[in-house]
């Protein structure tokens, strides 16, 4: 019968697999592990005078009135036409394509059913001016059940 031993035998394995022959204290070294902290996002910068405050909430404003548009437009309780100077004809044309959408499954499956954009209204707006020319912004909208995220980037051209 042999013995049990506590640690496997060492001798015929070459230098580098042996243990290391430094004197145990008798207590469990710890291992600290360095960690790093991810970098946090910087908040967005603080207008820097109150005009600059004022103009973007004033855009703020805007893109307020223009999401609840769209949504009253896609409800069909605002003709969508009256969106169609506000937007690139790609954009309209897919909002057409949506309301388009909505209409035909209200007629299948019959004018009890509401539309998803019924009683919409806009919860929050988050906007933020990468140039003078630029918005950017995001808008939380309540749709009955559902909540749905709206994002909208705004440029200033000039038509002649």
């Amino acid at each position: 019968m042999t013995p049990f031993a506590s640690t496997p035998s060492t001798a015929g394995d070459p230098p580098a697999m042996r243990p290391d022959p430094t004197p145990s204290t008798g207590r469990d070294e710890a291992v600290t592990l360095r960690t790093i902290t991810p970098p946090r996002s910087a908040p967005p910068p603080a207008p820097a005078s109150l005009d600059e405050a004022r103009r973007l909430s004033q855009l703020k404003g805007q893109v307020h009135r223009l999401v609840q548009a769209i949504m009253e437009a896609l409800n069909g309780s605002r003709p969508l036409q009256q969106l169609s100077r506000w937007m690139e004809p790609e954009l309209f044309a897919s909002l057409q394509l949506r309301r388009a959408l909505v209409q035909e499954s209200q007629e299948h499956f019959g004018r009890s059913r509401t539309s998803p954009y019924a009683d919409a209204h806009v919860q929050s707006i988050h906007a933020q001016c990468p140039t003078s020319q630029i918005v950017e912004a995001t808008a939380v909208v309540r749709c009955r059940k559902r909540t749905r995220a709206v994002a909208i980037r705004m440029e200033a051209r000039r038509t002649s």
